[in-house]
This record gives C-alpha cells, sequence and structure tokens, in this order.
C-alpha cells in the first residue's frame, strides 16, 4: 500500500521500529540544524542572537528542535520542513531585525511548532502501524502503587507528563549547561545545583515549550535544589519513600543525556551508601546516568520517583547515583 508519503506500509513500519529504538532507549541524535555559527554573524538578527546569551540560548534549543525531525522524517517529508524553515527565518528578519524581544517571542513560538510537528507525526505512525487503537491510560498513583508494577513503556508515557529539561545561563560570561529535573509539587522542579551553578537566568522546557524560573532553593552540599516557575502544565510526579528501596529492585532513569530529550534507561537498585555528611543515603543504581541526565529521575517499577539522578563514577561501569526525592521535603520546608 503506498502512502501519500511515498513509500509503502511495510518500510514505514521499520521506520517506526527504529525511531522507536532511537526515542526511547537512545534519544534521537543531534543533526547540524540551522544554529548559528557566531563566528560568521553578520546580519542585525545573527548579531543580535550572538549577543545576547539568553537568547542564543533558545536559538540553540530550536535548531534542536530541527534536528530532530531531521533525524525521524523521511526526506521528502523533511525538505518540506526545510523550506518552511527558511521561509521562517526570512519573514523573522524582517519582522524583527536585532530586536531581542521580538526574536525571543519568534524563536519560542517556532520551536513550540517544531517539536509539535514531531510529536503529530510519531503519533500518526502510531495510527498506520497499530490503527486507531487507543493507548493503554497510564494508571496515576496516589497514596498507594498498583497491585503490579507498570511495563516500562507504561513507565515512560507517564514519567514523560512530569520530566523536563533544564537549560542554565550566564549573560556575563556566557557560561551555558543543560540537565534535568522532575516536577514534585505544583511549578515546583527538582534538579541538582550543580547544573545551575555557574548561572544567572534558567529556563525549563516541557514538550518543547520555554517557561521562565522565579526563584530557586535548595542545598548546594547535598546538590538538591529545587526550582520555581510559573504556570508550567506538566503533571505532578508520584513521590515514594526511601522506604520502598530495596537492593535488586528494577529501576528507570528517566532524563535528557546530552540533550536527548526524555530518554529512558532501565536498571537495579545496587544499593543503599551512608554518607558521613549527609542524613539520607545515596541510592546507588545501574540504570544509564550521563552528561545531561543530572537531575533526571530514577522511577520505581510502580512510575513513582524514589531519586533524582546526580552522578556517575567515570572508568566504572554501570556505577551511578541518585539522591532521595524525599529531600524536597526538607529543602521546601
Amino acid at each position: 500500500m503506498i502512502n501519500s508519503y511515498g513509500f509503502n506500509l511495510s518500510k514505514r513500519r521499520r521506520h517506526l521500529i527504529l525511531m522507536a529504538a532511537m526515542i526511547i532507549s537512545l534519544g534521537i541524535f543531534p543533526v547540524t540544524g540551522f544554529a548559528i555559527d557566531c563566528g560568521r554573524a553578520k546580519t542585525a538578527p545573527e548579531q543580535a542572537i550572538c549577543s545576547n546569551p539568553e537568547l542564543k540560548a533558545f536559538d540553540t534549543y530550536l535548531a534542536k528542535a530541527y534536528s530532530d525531525i531531521r533525524g525521524i522524517v523521511p526526506v521528502d517529508l523533511f525538505n518540506d520542513v526545510k523550506k518552511s524553515q527558511i521561509e521562517w527565518i526570512k519573514k523573522r528578519d524582517v519582522k524583527c531585525g536585532g530586536n531581542v524581544t521580538c526574536l525571543m517571542q519568534e524563536t519560542q513560538q517556532r520551536t513550540a511548532v517544531l517539536s509539535d510537528f514531531v510529536q503529530s507525526y510519531i503519533e500518526r505512525l502510531r495510527i498506520e502501524l497499530l490503527g486507531n487503537q487507543p493507548v493503554d491510560d497510564v494508571q496515576i498513583v496516589t497514596d498507594s502503587p498498583p497491585d503490579r508494577p507498570l511495563d516500562p513503556k507504561a513507565i515512560y508515557q507517564k514519567a514523560a507528563q512530569s520530566v523536563v529539561v533544564v537549560v542554565a545561563f550566564n549573560d556575563k560570561s556566557g557560561d551555558l549547561s543543560q540537565g534535568s529535573g522532575v516536577v514534585i509539587a505544583e511549578n515546583k522542579i527538582a534538579t541538582n545545583c550543580h547544573i545551575l551553578e555557574k548561572s544567572n537566568s534558567t529556563v525549563v522546557f516541557f514538550k518543547g515549550k520555554p517557561y521562565q524560573t522565579e526563584s530557586v532553593v535548595g542545598n548546594k552540599a547535598l546538590d538538591y535544589c529545587i526550582l520555581y516557575t510559573v504556570d508550567l502544565p506538566a503533571r505532578i510526579a508520584d513521590l515514594a519513600e526511601l522506604s520502598t528501596v530495596t537492593p535488586g529492585q528494577r529501576v528507570y532513569s528517566v532524563g535528557s543525556p546530552r540533550g536527548l530529550d526524555l530518554t529512558i534507561a532501565e536498571g537495579l537498585i545496587s544499593g543503599l551508601r551512608d554518607q558521613d555528611d549527609i542524613a539520607f543515603p545515596l541510592i546507588q543504581t545501574s540504570a544509564a546516568i550521563s552528561p545531561g541526565s543530572s537531575g533526571g529521575g530514577l522511577f520505581d517499577e510502580y512510575g513513582r520517583v524514589i531519586g533524582i539522578t546526580t552522578f556517575l563514577l567515570k572508568d566504572s561501569q554501570n556505577i551511578n547515583f541518585a539522591l532521595p526525592v524525599e529531600l524536597s521535603r526538607i529543602i521546601i520546608n
């Protein structure tokens, strides 16, 4: 059967399998997009973007959204997106010139459009492969876990509603860092303090859309910080007590390693490691943690957050650590 994109369904099925493997297991590999080379900036919009670290961070995130599309759609469809992107850049330049506020608004809106395109395309592929079968509802946990563990797909779907990307930058030094975060209360995000260490401004991205942070509280010694945002539409994650965590328990890390949004990895609880200067033990896990995963969630088999992924031991295999999520109760209170 030939569809509107010009290749048969069996090829599309193989494409979906490959795409699912990239998104769920590894994330989407970044590809060079329309990111501005500041060493060659000539036009007023380019110079304005390169001279404003906050705007440059948004432009970089826009380029990533564009690259995500390039990595998953067929060539003919991507060519249409490329033409649209070129036309948008031309219109943006005419409309905004070197006006930073205008460029910021246009960039944020375009990032949301491209991110929505990715989500719509993935859903279109799912329908072509599976028909109009509804995706199983993810059980929402409140005070107690469900009767039986959730499968990895359900855990991923649930975690995706609560995990965000954290982009921090310093408009004086130009330093930029990226990590992850978990929504643990309304407009409150748990993350690692080291992501924010050199920054004076932080933006949270949820489903490709930016949300400015208003304040941050935390404990640098514990490397546990809480970001406060406004009107963040993410779901509040279900939290589990440290008393429910035992070695050998199956867990899943969900974060944005190296900027690859919502990457899931499976592992086990390897141990609970007491620290002299910390009241709570560190959670050791074999679930993968990579640069950019810092601040992401470590989820149990019921889709509850048990820890905030923090660091790994270099030159070691699968020796990773997370801070107990209940530290947030101490910091907030």
